[in-house]
């Protein structure tokens, strides 16, 4: 049981360190098992535990993995745990097996007791005792919730048309033109009332579901230079990557943010679509929010 749990936090801790900690960044999962000297059937069952955990998310096939807010909180909050560690208290990983929460008396290592009603109390290694005293009156009022985040989703929107926002636009080809480009818009939306989300980043990731076998180009509006990626090409099975920063947006529910003019260059007309995954993260609050966009081509 121990050595399942070691072995868990170990890769939890691997994909934490690969994505820098960041979940919009992603790492292939069997290929970090294999760094551990595990087949692919461990590596997978102890992805399975963690995404059902919550602590990390199947981004694509082939078990491309992206560490999730909680699962960053479980790492860092570990190392937390125990000042100076060189590696995180394992037990921390298992709330229900380092957490103590009952009445009575608890004895850490060391023989450092505490009596009382105790909650959240975590037992490192080597006699460090943190512990978080929970004071129960008759008659108390019931605590508050936490407070409501907003969420921020994309929406796309024609050009020259009603700019009416949504999850999926059909775009008219030239038929019989080569070397084209087609503009779209993107708004970014707070759907949750009376929140407001400060610093926003997002990364677009567009496959190409279409018949082409040609390049095609996606350009980011050349005025928005918070657009850190402006252009990238859809090469075969690769997808285009686009990736916007701007610490200092703020995004109010019904207030979407607009960006006009992004660019789709496409060679020859083609039949089929284009899919955009998205991953849009805030700073203040710490929220991440994804989904999938469609462009049509007619």
């Amino acid at each position: 049981m121990e050595e399942r749990r070691r072995q868990r936090f170990q890769f939890l801790k691997l994909v934490y360190e690969r994505t820098e900690g960041n979940p919009m960044n992603w790492v292939q999962g069997l290929a970090l098992g294999g760094e551990l000297g595990w087949d692919e059937q461990k590596a997978e069952g102890i992805i399975r535990y963690l995404v059902d955990e919550g602590l990390l998310k199947i981004w694509a096939f082939g078990y491309v993995l992206k560490v999730t807010h909680q699962g960053v909180r479980r790492v860092e909050g570990a190392l937390e745990q125990i000042p100076g560690a060189s590696s995180p208290d394992l037990a921390a990983l298992h709330g229900s097996g380092a957490i103590a929460s009952h009445e009575g008396t608890a004895a850490g290592a060391g023989g450092v007791a505490v009596h009382g009603n105790v909650s959240g109390s975590v037992f490192a290694p080597g006699g460090q005792v943190n512990v978080v005293m929970r004071e129960q009156e008759q008659g108390s009022a019931p605590t508050p919730g936490p407070p409501v985040s907003p969420r921020l989703t994309l929406k796309l929107y024609q050009m020259g048309r009603d700019r009416t926002h949504q999850d999926e636009i059909t775009i008219d080809q030239r038929k019989g033109a080569s070397h084209q480009e087609y503009l779209f818009g993107l708004a970014l939306h707070n759907t949750e009332p009376l929140t407001k989300a400060e610093g926003v980043q997002i990364r677009l990731q567009i496959a190409n579901r279409t018949t082409t076998q040609y390049a095609v180009t996606l350009q980011a509006p050349a005025q928005a230079r918070e657009w850190k990626t402006q252009v990238s090409d859809l090469v075969e099975e690769q997808m285009a990557d686009l990736r916007f920063d701007d610490r200092e947006l703020l995004c109010l529910h019904r207030k979407p943010v607009d960006w006009d003019n992004f660019k789709l260059k496409l060679v020859e007309p083609v039949d089929g679509y284009f899919t955009i995954y998205y991953d849009v993260t805030s700073v203040q609050p710490l929220t991440e929010n994804h989904a999938e966009l469609t462009i049509r081509m007619a």
